[in-house]
């Protein structure tokens, strides 16, 4: 009887060490901020309420003018007027 012989081939593993690398990414240590600043609405009182409409009503007219007094956009430039002058207010 004829004897075979089979060639086994053995398989190395791949090398255990390897080229990446991991990078650790820090997250913030730093709490998030929260907002801590008094409401708005409060700095408002530096001035009385007939101040307050007084500047307004003036900007309005302003503002107003630069539209030709178009009735139609009274509004509007009260709304403006009031943002506008909150705005300041609330700068200072």
């Amino acid at each position: 009887m004829k004897s075979t012989t089979t060639a086994k081939s053995t398989i190395k593993p791949s090398s255990t060490k390897t080229s990446k690398t991991t990078k650790v990414i820090p997250t913030s240590t730093t709490p998030k901020k929260t907002n801590t600043t008094a409401p708005r609405v409060n700095t408002l009182k530096a001035f009385t309420v007939d101040q307050r409409t007084s500047m307004i009503a003036e900007a309005a007219y302003y503002i107003a003018e630069k539209a030709n007094f178009n009735p139609d956009l009274s509004l509007a430039c009260w709304l403006e007027a009031e943002r506008e002058i909150d705005s300041k207010i609330l700068e200072n």
